[in-house]
């Protein structure tokens, strides 16, 4: 059986969104099982996916993650606002 596990910070695929949402999850999920099926021959019911959601403040190259993804955003994009603090 493969396992693939997936880790995705805490926010979501729009400014403003705070988590990947079910259906999204469902997305990456049947996309991720066809690519093994398709890849490897393994049946897409043997297939485990891990969703694995990262909380912000992990960082790369000694900055934040929210700097590194705010950097990384074109310039006729507006950065995302970083999510509240609780």
């Amino acid at each position: 059986m493969p396992i693939v596990t997936i880790q995705l910070t805490r926010e979501g695929s729009s400014p403003g969104a705070d988590l990947v949402t079910a259906e999204e999850k469902a997305r990456l999920i049947k996309g991720v099982s066809e690519l093994l099926r398709d890849a490897l021959g393994k049946p897409t019911k043997a297939s485990f996916v891990v969703i694995d959601e990262v909380p912000l403040g992990l960082g790369a190259a000694c900055r934040s993650s929210s700097i590194v993804r705010n950097d990384a955003q074109p310039a006729d994009r507006p950065a995302w606002p970083s999510p509240a603090r609780g």
